[in-house]
């Protein structure tokens, strides 16, 4: 600062030297000016004296000369003098403006306070990413604040434009200010360096939800049933499901979600009150949707699979939760393999175990295996079928089609 402050400095003495060179000039020009005319006017007398002692002109026309040239030098030597006498009131004046001016440019255009903001930004980053990232603290951020650490985020991603932490910061920075389509973009960017982050997904599907754009909001229920297929018992990702699904108008869609939380929620909530409208649902616990604790399957064979069904083979169902087609089932059941179509019943009963039963699930992937053994490995040969029950609240009849080969 300093030095620029110097920098500064330097140039205000080169201007002010540059504007005073020419009348210092001026001045020693009039100077030598003065002498030379002084000197020619004696040359001059002395000529009318000799010419008047040579008798070339008389004593009058001598007077009379000798009186035009001191005439002529006095008004000379007093053109000099005023233009000495105006030359330092000009500079003066002229200094003055050219200061003024240079002072009003100055502090129109310089970045002192930029500078002094980008500083302090670099030096207070991490105390305000902690506000930002701090529920309880991130109250306590004012409109300086914002600014300050916002600065110090596009500072950071200018040069490490592959931060998938920075852009995510300035994703939630958005967020907190209400400007969702800013928000969107930086969480964008941040998913496309760390995809697998789930922190950044979750604030990412908390800004599609605050527009009011349809398919913002469908694009939020594709990434909230991904990130509900790993924690199904996420309190806040249950809710925001609901909450998408009721604003696209899939009552029976959002029910099931809505239900896993209702009772967590402040019974003066607006969040559950504008739900309870949506979803039809009435205050009286009596009335309220339950989830079966059991689930009966119809399960058919297509024309082309018939001649694949292995001879005394077993049927196994697998009951996973939500889209999930792998990791550990909720409910398994194994049976010889009959006529079809058959029917297939699973109760809380059938749970792997005892914390994950089918009354904790609403919604529900279900694989129907036909094997030649009774092991539950997938085997090449075996046929299968799939279904995604997504809704068990108010669906009463599921019918699975098997009709795919294991390769």
């Amino acid at each position: 600062m300093n030095m620029f402050l110097g920098f500064i400095l330097v140039l205000t003495c080169v201007l002010i030297f540059s504007v005073s060179l020419p009348f210092l000039f001026k001045n020693k020009r009039d100077e030598q000016y003065e002498v030379t005319n002084t000197a020619l006017v004696k040359r001059r007398l002395s000529e009318m004296e000799r010419e008047f002692n040579e008798g070339l002109i008389s004593k009058s026309d001598l007077i009379s000369a000798t009186d035009e040239v001191k005439l002529a030098l006095i008004e000379e030597q007093s053109n000099v003098s005023l233009r000495k006498n105006t030359a330092f009131p000009i500079l003066f004046v002229g200094l003055f403006v050219a200061l003024g001016i240079s002072s009003a440019v100055y502090f129109k255009v310089h970045h002192l306070t930029e500078i002094k903001m980008m500083t302090e930004a670099n030096e207070n980053t991490v105390i305000l990413s902690q506000k930002l990232l701090s529920p309880e603290k991130s109250g306590g951020l004012t409109p300086d604040d914002i600014q300050t650490l916002a600065l110090a985020i596009r500072l950071k991603l200018k040069d490490e434009p592959k931060d998938a932490q920075g852009w995510m910061f300035l994703g939630k920075l958005h967020l907190s200010l209400g400007r969702a389509d800013e928000a969107i973009a930086a969480f964008e960017r941040s998913l496309d360096i760390q995809p697998n982050n789930n922190a950044i997904r979750v604030s990412y599907v908390q800004a599609l939800m605050m527009t009011s754009s349809e398919q913002n909001v469908r694009l939020a229920q594709k990434q909230l049933r991904y990130l509900l297929s790993l924690n199904h018992d996420d309190n806040s990702l249950n809710l925001m499901m609901a909450v998408a699904s009721a604003d696209l108008g899939q009552t029976q869609v959002a029910l099931p979600f809505y239900l896993k939380v209702r009772n967590k929620l402040d019974s003066k909530s607006p969040i559950k009150a504008s739900l309870d409208t949506q979803l039809g649902i009435h205050n009286s616990e009596a009335n309220l949707p339950k989830v079966p604790k059991s689930l009966t399957l119809s399960v058919h064979l297509s024309q082309n699979m018939k001649n694949k069904v292995p001879l005394d083979g077993h049927m196994i169902v697998f009951v996973r939760p939500d889209n999930l087609t792998s990791g550990l089932p909720i409910a398994v059941k194994r049976l010889r393999i009959g006529d079809f179509p058959v029917k297939v019943t699973l109760t809380d009963d059938n749970a792997m175990i005892p914390e994950k039963v089918l009354s904790d699930f609403s919604s529900v992937n279900v694989t129907v295996r036909l094997s030649a053994t009774q092991d539950v490995t997938t085997k090449s040969g075996d046929i299968q079928g799939t279904l995604v029950i997504t809704n068990r609240i108010s669906d009463s009849t599921h019918t699975i089609l098997i009709d795919k080969v294991i390769e």
